[in-house]
């Protein structure tokens, strides 16, 4: 932040903020606003003039700090129940129930669309007060947001996290005059934007990279006019799981995991939701034991956005037992292990599943239909090479996009860092607002 200059005169305040521009006043935050308006969600939708727009804590898009601008969902609401929920551009949305571990209940967006809608019951509305301005409060709630002051005020009874609105308002903020509010909002709406375009730019990158990964693969794998084919059922040992009941899971964590279908992600296992199983009763479950390079692929929903749901078990993922809705493949002699995790890992083995999963609103693919696609057979050395070269090619991909990942993380520190100099008063942006809405303000 060197590029800015600071405030000149600044005064002491006895809270975390040490000083703040003199002229800034210490408040707290419901000053700002004219209440805290909880949303409801109604009942299903007729086709009608009493139809409306409920938006929810999924409508919100966190990194712009508004709302996405489509998908919403329709309600049927009483006119009666909308006269003081219906939102107008400018309204501030608190999350008042949700939240998660990295995503704790609170967030602030601001409503910028101009069509009729209220909020869901999960969401409140705020609508500014004349005497501030509304993107400022919002870049100032996210600036709260990530300063995590808004977890002081988190209730959990139920497994929900629930936001008490009136201890979060009573909490405290140093504001800037109102036309300061606009000149700062001004600043932080273009500064924001063009970091916005570089991330969108870098998320562009991911996505052509994951296209040419996905070539790549292709090509290794592809069947052409004059190669010799045959079904995967010849060259694997395929097997699923075991239906280990729920009842008998223990959460003991020296006992032996199990590998369930939402441990299986897009080229690795995950083992943040983890249940376990007893030691003494291992034997009889011998023939379920996951071994290092293993090939698992979770059977249901088996593509996501990302990619296929298979990956290959390493010594970090033993010991481990195998559950029900996923497979377990080992290539058996004539076919190299990687090249069969190239095969899985495919579009053309996707397309070919896909085929018999038309108008399923549960994907599910069986034992039968991984055994039944048909591969190119070459010979082992063949392979090696293949997977030798296809490797190579797949390692400078992740690595371009591993730096395009860390590039987005940096600008959207960079982004949290900014918005939070701006609105506490450690930057002062006043100089760095065009003189045309300097005068425009002042009117």
């Amino acid at each position: 932040m060197s590029k800015y200059r600071a405030y000149s005169d600044l005064k002491s305040i006895d809270t975390n903020w040490e000083v703040a521009p003199s002229h800034w006043t210490f408040m707290q935050l419901k000053r700002a606003v004219d209440g805290c308006k909880n949303g409801l969600w109604g009942s299903d939708p007729d086709m009608d003039d009493n139809d409306i727009v409920v938006v929810r804590v999924a409508d919100f898009d966190r990194a712009k700090l508004t709302i996405k601008s489509s998908g919403y969902t329709l309600r049927k609401i009483e006119q009666k129940d909308r006269e003081h929920r219906l939102l107008k551009n400018g309204d501030l949305l608190l999350e008042k129930s949700g939240g998660g571990e990295k995503t704790p209940v609170g967030q602030v967006v601001l409503f910028d669309k101009n069509f009729d809608a209220v909020t869901s019951n999960f969401v409140a509305k705020m609508t500014p007060l004349e005497s501030h301005n509304s993107k400022f409060l919002n870049y100032m709630f996210a600036c709260i947001y990530d300063s995590k002051l808004n977890t002081c005020s988190i209730k959990q009874n139920t497994g929900i996290q629930n936001i008490d609105s009136e201890a979060y308002l009573s909490e405290k903020f140093c504001f800037p005059p109102r036309y300061e509010q606009t000149q700062i909002a001004v600043f932080l709406d273009r500064e924001t934007a063009k970091i916005d375009r570089l991330i969108e730019k870098q998320q562009r990158l991911i996505e052509l990279l994951e296209e040419k990964r996905q070539a790549v693969i292709s090509h290794a794998v592809k069947l052409s006019s004059d190669s010799q084919s045959s079904r995967l059922s010849h060259y694997v040992n395929l097997t699923t799981g075991f239906a280990f009941p729920s009842s008998e899971f223990s959460h003991n964590e020296d006992d032996i995991r199990l590998l369930r279908g939402v441990n299986v992600g897009v080229g690795n296992v995950k083992w943040r939701d983890t249940v376990y199983w007893p030691h003494d009763c291992l034997r009889e479950f011998s023939e379920y034991i996951l071994q290092t390079g293993d090939i698992v692929f979770g059977m249901d929903r088996p593509w996501i956005s990302s990619g296929a749901r298979v990956a290959m078990v390493s010594k970090h993922d033993l010991p481990s037992l195998l559950v029900q809705r996923v497979a377990r493949l080992r290539a058996l002699g004539g076919l190299c292990q990687a090249y069969l995790y190239l095969i899985l890992s495919s579009n053309e083995f996707k397309s070919y599943i896909e085929a018999d999963l038309t108008g399923v609103s549960v994907p599910h693919i069986s034992p039968e239909q991984i055994k039944n696609f048909p591969f190119r057979v070459m010979p082992e050395k063949q392979q090696q090479a293949v997977i030798s070269d296809t490797q190579n090619k797949l390692n400078k991909i992740d690595e371009i996009k591993s730096k395009a990942r860390k590039c987005i993380n940096l600008l959207m520190e960079r982004r949290i860092t900014l918005i939070s100099a701006a609105v506490t008063g450690k930057i002062d942006v006043r100089d760095q607002v065009p003189q045309d809405v300097d005068e425009a303000v002042a009117s």
